[in-house]
Formats: structure tokens, sequence, C-alpha cells
């Protein structure tokens, strides 16, 4: 009986926990909608959200089985929460078989920035997860109808290279995801250039060093070069092998499926990745030049540190960027670095820090962070002024990618407003009555729904030019501040564009396109007007890409990202063959949303309905110091007492 009162107990503290800090907390109206294979838990505010993946969320499961040869056969609840601000999915087992996706919007340099409909996608690569690793058999289906949908050993022998190997090919086999974007397969050409290539076991997902994602990028290589050579028949016979201990290993069960081992199918992957022949050290061959020291022919101290650098930007007077790997923002006078002092300042540290942006004056700095500080992860934007020296915390929730143009005597701040799955521009006026930043003033938004628009950039004195993603297709566009569009132009060729900056009269750009790396784009517009404009797209690749590219005096500064590391690096302009490419003008108006509230039909959540399915394990593991400030898990197995353990959660 006190074992039964302890279960009982165990179960309404968990409520009271999840009540507190769980991925719903302090929401209302609790939602599912129910299709055949799956229960759709949102709040109201995810409604937009939860009608898209309701239409399509069975069809996706019939797709993604289907290309093994495999049926649908496992119902679980799907979580849409607004709660964490960074957009991301994922799936688990534990306790029970769930995918739980963050309502909330892709940033400009986000891996997941790669789709026309990021939220379905991002629910196919999760459901996934869930389709591998629940290709059981007759036998491992009993076991986990009794003890728990994670009762599986063949679980154990999944890496997490293995599992994203799957993810990727399946989110990239429309034509769309990592696979087939540039910037994203960017490190595995990088790796191959560099005579630098890993071995199988060096990406299954154990590293803790830049690049973070390579068990995502050489896996889902990897595994795509394994589907085309041998089959997705083939291909799910290994991940059903494995999921079901045909063989006591993946190694073992991939050379009964493959007849060849790992490490030789490897080798014949590496060999037949194909990569631009460049040589691999820029700076050595005369391509580029290192910012830290223009002089040497060898990589400055400061460029082989894995210092992450990121965002760069400048002013009149500054040259910014944020050292990734300590959150420091270091800044250098224009002035200095001209005369041939490269010493950079360090400005502040903040945790979480993404973006930074300068005002043309210098005056102010937005900067765009994640903090961590709550029950989970919100989206935050501050000013910093340089005169002051003091910070101003934007109040507005769902910024991102803030930025500062000044007209007059006047700042606006500009930032990608997200709400749900909807996008829009947000401008807001800064407010100096006070002789500080004492309010901020919303002036605008600008309805760009199911439309990403980022890197804004000051162009004329009151108007502002930012990158827009319609789908899949790149333009770029020119607002006044009162929300207006002037003009909206795109190349005459299918590229992806990123990270753009003006100054000197022209915007630099980032682009890519099929089977390059990322290389640098311009247009030029040095009489401030959009007309009459064409596309020069950089005609050579070079070793570690373009990245940020922001125009100087008489050079360009960028990010050259490699294998390990992340470096400043500067390209003489009378260097870069460009090729002139024509200009398409979009509609002078935006296109009518797409995007509208469905009425589907639902219920109330009812949290009791999700406590049935859990976790048993037939120890006692539950005791009273698991609770409280003493709390403490032992880990002695002499410990556990003849009983039972029910692990479960709403």
């Amino acid at each position: 009986m006190k074992r039964l009162l302890s279960f009982f107990a165990l179960i309404f503290i968990s409520l009271s926990l999840n009540a507190a800090t769980g991925f719903l907390s302090g929401e209302k109206d609790i939602r599912v909608a129910k299709t055949k294979w799956f229960d759709i838990i949102y709040p109201q505010r995810c409604q937009l959200s939860a009608g898209i993946l309701y239409e399509k969320a069975d069809q996706i499961y019939q797709e993604v089985t289907a290309q093994y040869g495999w049926t649908p056969s496992v119902k679980m609840p799907v979580v849409i929460t607004p709660s964490v601000e960074r957009f991301n999915a994922f799936w688990t087992a534990v306790p029970y078989n769930h995918i739980v996706i963050y309502d909330t919007s892709v940033t400009r340099q986000d891996d997941l920035n790669v789709f026309s409909e990021t939220l379905l996608s991002t629910f196919r690569h999760e459901l996934t997860h869930a389709v591998t690793y629940n290709a059981k058999n007759g036998f491992w289906k009993f076991i986990s109808s009794v003890f728990g949908d994670a009762a599986s050993l063949g679980i154990l022998n999944v890496t997490n290279g293995m599992a994203e190997g799957a993810t990727v090919t399946s989110e990239s086999a429309d034509g769309e995801g990592r696979l087939n974007d540039e910037f994203a397969s960017h490190f595995v050409k990088q790796a191959k250039i560099e005579g630098r290539f890993p071995s199988y076991y060096d990406v299954t997902g154990a590293g803790d060093a830049y690049p973070s994602g390579a068990a995502y990028y050489f896996n889902g290589a990897f595994h795509q070069w394994l589907q085309k050579m041998y089959g997705l028949e083939a291909y799910g016979n290994f991940w059903y092998a494995v999921i079901n201990v045909e063989r006591p290993t993946t190694e073992w069960c991939f050379k009964k499926v493959y007849k060849i081992s790992i490490k030789e199918a490897w080798k014949l992957f590496e060999a037949s990745y194909e990569v631009p022949e460049i040589a691999a050290n820029p700076v050595e061959a005369g391509q580029a030049i290192d910012f830290f020291d223009k002089n040497s022919q060898f990589y400055s101290k400061r460029n082989s540190l894995g210092l992450g650098y990121k965002s760069l930007t400048a002013s009149d007077k500054w040259i910014a960027w944020i050292e990734g790997t300590s959150s420091k923002i270091q800044y250098l006078e224009k002035s200095d670095f001209y005369s041939g002092l490269c010493k950079p300042e360090n400005l502040a540290t903040i945790n979480g820090i993404e973006k930074i942006q300068l005002s043309k004056d210098s005056r102010l700095m937005a900067i765009t962070y994640y903090s961590d500080s709550g029950s989970a992860v919100k989206s935050r934007v501050k000013i910093y002024d340089t005169e002051t020296k003091k910070y101003f915390s934007v109040k507005q929730s769902g910024l991102k990618d803030a930025a500062i143009i000044k007209n007059g005597a006047d700042y606006f701040l500009l930032a990608d407003k997200y709400e749900s799955q909807n996008n829009k521009i947000y401008i807001g006026r800064l407010d100096f009555s006070k002789g500080k930043i004492s309010n901020l003033v919303e002036t605008q938004v600008i309805n760009n729904q199911h439309i990403i628009c980022s890197n804004f950039e000051q162009f004329t004195k009151d108007q502002f030019v930012c990158i827009k993603k319609d789908g899949m297709k790149y333009s770029l566009v020119v607002y006044d501040l009162d929300g207006r569009k002037i003009r909206e132009i795109r190349p005459a060729k299918n590229i992806v564009i990123r990270s753009l900056s003006y100054s000197h009269g022209e915007l630099l750009f980032s682009w890519a396109s099929s089977s390059s790396l990322p290389r640098i784009g311009r247009v030029k517009v040095e009489d401030g007007s959009f007309e009459n404009l064409s596309f020069d797209l950089s005609r050579d690749d070079i070793s570690g890409g373009i990245f940020e590219p922001l125009a100087l005096e008489d050079s360009v500064l960028y990010i050259g990202k490699f294998y390990d590391q992340r470096r400043l690096l500067l390209l003489e302009r009378d260097r870069i063959s460009f090729e002139q490419v024509a200009t398409e003008n979009a509609a002078s108006v935006e296109a009518p949303s797409q995007s509208a509230l469905k009425n589907i039909p639902s219920e109330k959540y009812n949290a009791v309905t999700y406590l049935k399915r859990g976790i048993f394990v037939p120890l006692s593991l539950y005791k009273t110091e698991y609770f409280g400030p003493n709390f403490g898990i032992s880990t002695d197995v002499s410990q556990y007492l003849l009983g039972f353990t029910y692990i479960t959660a709403t």
C-alpha cells in the first residue's frame, strides 16, 4: 500500500513540476487535434501551426515509411509549444514516443533556414527519427508494449551520427534541406579540400568542438551516398538489423547488409565526394590576406586559436564582431586599421549572443541574444549606447536579427518579429527625450507571413534594404521607415543569398548555387537609387568560402569557415573576378498572405490520457530522497529493492 501511495504521489508531484516549468506552462486553453496517427497538442496561440500540421502529418508519415518499404505503425503525440524562442524540434521515446516542435521562427543564418515550409520539413526530420528507431520486429514490439517505447537493445547501438544521417537524407529528399544547401554542406567540402576528411568514428556525434553540426553534415552526405549506391531497400534493411539486434553491433549489421565494412564504405564515400580543385590555404596561395597580420604569408595567432568569429558589422568609425567561443564583442577603430594597427578591444561579454549591428554613426549597437535565465530559451534584444556606456533592454518579445537605422536625429530599431509561423518586419522609434533611450515607440509592422526578411541595412537616410526569402526564392528589398516597399529585385539565376551589408555605394552579400562554395556578390548602387541595377557574382571559389562580407576602402573583410576554424580575412577588390547577371524585378506590392487560421476539429487537452503510457522498470527505484533539498539518485544497483517503478509524464 505504501508503494502504491508513493506511485500516486509521484504522479501528482510530476504534474506540479510540469505546471511550473513544462513546455506549455502558463498556457490556459490547451487543445488536442487528433489525426489517424497523431495527437497534436497545442495552445490556442499556436492554432496556425496546428492547422498546417493537421492537414499534412498523416501524409508525411506515409511518405517517410514508404521510402523504406514500411507502413505506419505507431500513434504518438506531437506537442507544439511557443515557450522556446529558438527554433528546433525533437523526438524521443522517453517516457513514450512523442515529438516536440518549438513554434518560432528560424534565424538568418540558421541551419534550418533551408526549407520552403520550415514547420513541415522539420516535422518530417523528427518523424524520421521515430520511424527508424521504431523499426521493430514482433518480439521487440512485445517488449515495448510491456516495458515502454524506449525498451530496445538496438537503440543502444544507434549513434547520433547514424540517427541524423537518416533524418538529413529524409529532409533533403525533395530537393530542399541541408544536403541541397551549399552553406550547410560547406564543411564536408572544406574537410576534403584541406585534406582533413574525418574518419567515420570522428563524426558519430560525440564531438564537442567546431563545427558542432559535424554529425549532421557528414553523416547526411554519407547516408545519401549509401542510399544512391545500394538503394533504399538495403538502407531500410540496415536500420531493421540494428534496431532488432540481428548482429551484436552496428558495424556487424552494416557488414551483414552491405557486405563491406563501414570503414571501407566511408573511404569509398570520401573518394567519390566532389570538391573544387583549389588551394587549401588562401593566404599561403596569395588569394586572401590575414586581417590581423596583413604582411604574413601564414595565419596569425588570432586566426589559429579557434575563436569562432561571427556577425561582422561596421560603422563610419568602427569594425566589430563576435568572438563566438567566449561570447565577447570586439571592436577596432577603422583609423587604426588603415594605419596598420590591428589590436582589437573587448566591448562586452554577453552569454547567448547571436548578432550585433552598429548604427552608421557608431552611437548605438543592436545586440540579439538568447536568454536561458528562465524556464525556456527566449530571444531578446539589447541596445548599447557607446557614448553613455549603458544598455537598454527591449521589452518586446519575438524579435530577432535586430539592427539600428538613423534618420536625422532619430534612431529606429528594425527586427524580424515572429508570431507562430508568421514573420513580420518590426520598426520601432527610439525615444531620447530624457537624454537616454527611455522608450521604444512602435511605428509600423509590415506583415510578411510565410516570408522571412533579414539582414537589415541602412540604405538612404529614411530607407533600409534587406534580404527577403520567399519559399526558396531570394531577393533584395528596399523599404522606407513607414513600412512602404520601394523596390524588390532578384538575380536572373537561382542562388541562395545570405549576409547583406551596404557601404561605399555597394551592397555586398554571400551567395552560393549548386556545387559552388559560398562566394561574394555585389550590387552597385552608387547613386543611392535602386534603378537599372545588375548583380555581380564572383566567378571563383576560394578555400573557406566567403561569409558576411564587409566593404572597406580598398578591400573586403569577410569570415572564412574552415574545417576547425573561423578566420577573419581580406580580399583585395581589384583581384575579384565578377560575372554580371541580369536583374529580375519583383512585384511592387507584397502578395496577399497565404497564412490563415484553420478551423480544425479539436478537444480540450486531458493530461491523464497520456499518463497511461510510460516506462515500466521491474525494480524499486523510487525513494523519498529523490525529491526535496537532499535530491540525489543512487547508481548502486545493490540498493534497489524488489518492486517496480513506473515513469511517465504529461
